[in-house]
């Protein structure tokens, strides 16, 4: 039976798919599989599948800070919001920090997560044998704890403007009357909880991003929306320390 064998430093010499692995896909041996057969073949698909992920990701990064924006040229047809995916998640870890027996996708779930609670997260999903959603739910609690938000609706690190904007004429009011002590305090606390800066944004392939010295702090798109609607988000961002910072003392000053 044809089989296409493969080497990965995983602590085995190689791993052996039966049938033949081509640039277009997967070609069935001549003779039928037996079921064991298969679902081993479609176990290692995965498996590969999630190494290539940490591959990408980290030629894409390599590629970056070796090359600066020409290493953008050779990316062909990879959408943006793969490659800031892949590139996100290949720069919050080391390769002593990924865990072989979890996916990427477990991985990307806490990338934003301080070093510690994010290893005691995929340790335990680990040891548990967690699917990256029973993963998910388990990080939610330890992202509000930390005060994290969370990342779309019902999952880690989302933030929806309009929550976040809401009512803010009628808070600056309430504020400049005393009322609400208790919300500048949380703004403060928010305000020293984040990366130190200074915050600078710099181009990335189709958009920006915001980094406080190496580390990167978020990416705006440049493909999902507008350019000029990723570099004017990402100027918002950047400035947004400083400004929060300055306006906390204006309105100090005023009561």
């Amino acid at each position: 039976m044809t089989s296409t064998q493969i080497e990965v430093r995983d602590g085995r010499t190689q791993i052996t798919i039966p049938g033949e692995v081509v640039a277009s896909g997967w070609l069935p041996p001549s003779k039928p599989l037996a079921w064991d057969e298969w679902e081993s073949a479609f176990n290692l698909g995965q498996r590969l599948l999630g190494a290539l992920a940490w591959v990408l990701g980290d030629l894409l990064v390599y590629g970056e800070r070796e090359y600066g924006e020409d290493y953008a040229q050779v990316v062909g047809s990879l959408s943006a919001a793969r490659i800031n995916e892949v590139m996100r998640v290949a720069r919050a870890y080391a390769h002593e920090e990924r865990f072989a027996d979890l996916s990427f996708e477990h991985h990307r779930e806490v990338a934003h997560f301080p070093r510690p609670e994010r290893a005691a997260l995929l340790r335990a999903a680990v040891e548990g044998e967690q699917s990256r959603d029973v993963l998910r739910h388990d990080a939610h609690p330890v992202a509000d704890r930390l005060g994290l938000a969370r990342r779309g609706p019902g999952t880690v690190g989302h933030i929806d403007p309009a929550v976040e904007t809401q009512d803010i004429e009628a808070d600056v009011l309430a504020a400049t009357r005393g009322e609400s002590d208790g919300r500048i305090a949380e703004i403060e606390v928010r305000l020293k909880a984040v990366t130190p800066g200074p915050w600078e944004s710099r181009a990335k392939l189709y958009g920006r991003a915001v980094y406080a010295g190496d580390d990167e702090v978020c990416e705006c798109s440049g493909y999902t929306q507008s350019p000029a609607q990723a570099l004017a988000n990402a100027d918002m961002i950047e400035h947004a320390p400083d400004d929060i910072a300055h306006l906390l003392r204006v309105l100090k000053g005023t009561q």
